[in-house]
C-alpha cells in the first residue's frame, strides 16, 4: 500500500482496488490501526474499522487534527 500522509504519528495507506467497497484510507500507528470512509459528498470521514485505538487518538482524528 503507498503511503498518502503521514501526519500526528499515523501513516495514511491507500489501495485503488479493493472491488466494492467505497472510497476509504486505512492508517496505523504502532499498534493501532482504523479504516476511514470517505463521504465526498459532506467532505467528512467516518472510522470504519478500529483496532487498538486510545481515547486520545479517536478524539484527534474526529477532529481532523491528523487525518
Amino acid at each position: 500500500m503507498p503511503t498518502i500522509l503521514v501526519n500526528c504519528g499515523m501513516e495514511a495507506l491507500f489501495l485503488a482496488n479493493e472491488m466494492n467497497e467505497p472510497i476509504h484510507v486505512h492508517a496505523g500507528k504502532g499498534e493501532m490501526e482504523c479504516k476511514f470512509w470517505q463521504d465526498t459528498y459532506n467532505f467528512e470521514i467516518t472510522i470504519s474499522v478500529e483496532y487498538n485505538l486510545t481515547p486520545q487518538t479517536r478524539r484527534e482524528i474526529k477532529k481532523k487534527n491528523c487525518l
